[in-house]
């Protein structure tokens, strides 16, 4: 038994156990107890979306946001794969015709908030958004919150292929990536459904057959390729989900050879029978076989 961590705000006695555990994936040990920090509610909430005719629009209102030091406790985007789908389900009157949707909300005192919203909407509208809608009371801003949190069930309706990917890129890289992911896709005969946490660059992306089967082999080197530009972009393969089994082979992309060799050293000392989650993150002769 081992003990990480303080209750103090600052605290550099010894190396950062806590981290360690908390992005091991229960590889190097079992966490028996948690001790969480609270914080109060914010006093006030305002969401507003924004409607653009082009990804690259919305990408770079994500970059004026964030450069105008206005911190929006939430920052969603989503393109006009998902904006369809989500009317569809919702019936919400989404903007015709446009290509991605940005999903935006600030918290914090209730005097301050109407500025900083009306600072967010100028930065939209002066990047070419198309419709811009400020909730304007709680039972709307939960409204928004219902089409985001709809995402992902509503994604069943398109044929998507592979186990899709959650990367993250730096922010000001959005547009980047996502124009090279199109010209990716185009030739393999797929394109991408994409939405996720654009203030702090992380993506989810879906596969998604054009007109006919793709074989797996080609969507498999589409995903290659993807993933072969997000680290050109200083990028990361994976954002939130983890390595697990999955992306096991290609976690060589984003970190090098001696820092594996450390990586397992130190699951070999903290778990040299291998017996806490075998098989996930790395591969060890001992590891079941699938």
């Amino acid at each position: 038994m081992v003990k990480t961590g303080s209750k103090c705000i600052k605290d550099v006695v010894g190396y950062d156990l806590t981290n360690l555990f908390v992005g091991s994936e229960g590889t190097l040990g079992i966490i028996t107890k948690a001790i969480l920090k609270l914080i109060p509610l914010p006093e006030a909430r305002l969401a507003m979306t924004a409607a653009f005719t082009s990804l690259d629009q919305a990408a770079e209102t994500v970059v004026k946001i964030i450069q105008s030091r206005v911190v929006p406790s939430t920052l969603e985007f989503m393109d006009e794969h998902c904006m369809g789908a989500v009317d569809k389900y919702l019936s919400l009157g989404l903007a015709q015709g446009s290509a991605a949707l940005l999903f935006i909300e600030i918290d914090g005192f209730e005097s301050e908030l109407p500025s900083a919203m009306d600072k967010l909407s100028a930065i939209c509208d002066d990047n070419g958004a198309v419709d811009i809608r400020v909730a304007a009371n709680e039972s709307e801003r939960a409204r928004l919150w219902k089409m985001r949190r709809s995402l992902s069930p509503t994604m069943s309706q398109f044929p998507i292929r592979g186990e899709g990917e959650d990367i993250v890129v730096p922010r000001t890289r959005i547009p980047d990536i996502i124009g090279k992911m199109d010209g990716i896709c185009h030739k393999y005969g797929l394109f991408t459904i994409n939405f996720g946490h654009a203030g702090d660059g992380n993506i989810h992306v879906s596969l998604v057959e054009k007109k006919g089967r793709v074989e797996t082999k080609m969507v498999a080197a589409a995903s290659s390729e993807i993933l072969k530009e997000v680290v050109k972009m200083e990028g990361r393969i994976a954002a939130e989900h983890g390595i697990g089994s999955v992306k096991m082979g290609k976690i060589g992309l984003n970190i090098d050879p001696p820092t594996l060799d450390l990586m397992r050293s130190v699951k070999r000392t903290m778990d040299p029978h291998n017996i806490l989650n075998p098989g996930k993150i790395f591969s060890f002769p001992t590891d079941p076989a699938e």
